[in-house]
């Protein structure tokens, strides 16, 4: 038996968030009709922000978009 150690787990079902849920998928389907937008999403450490995203890009991407995804770099190293 392989060993799950490792292996992200989550809950198949997103909890107490369906309203910020909805309102992302709303605006999904404004961008597929040519009205896109931009979407600021912030919030305390640990209170789900990466769950939601990631529910956000599974419905855009089973609504045919094609996703990019950048990431920060912290503040106190130097960049090349």
């Amino acid at each position: 038996m392989d060993s799950l150690f490792g292996t992200p787990i989550s809950c198949p079902v997103l909890i107490g968030r369906q309203a910020e849920l909805t309102a992302l998928h709303l605006l999904i389907e404004r961008a597929k009709s040519s009205k896109g937008q931009v979407v600021l999403l912030s919030g305390e450490a640990g209170i789900g922000k990466s769950r939601l995203v990631a529910e956000a890009k599974a419905y855009a991407t089973a609504q045919g978009f094609l996703l990019l995804q950048g990431h920060c770099f912290p503040t106190d190293r130097s960049c090349p």
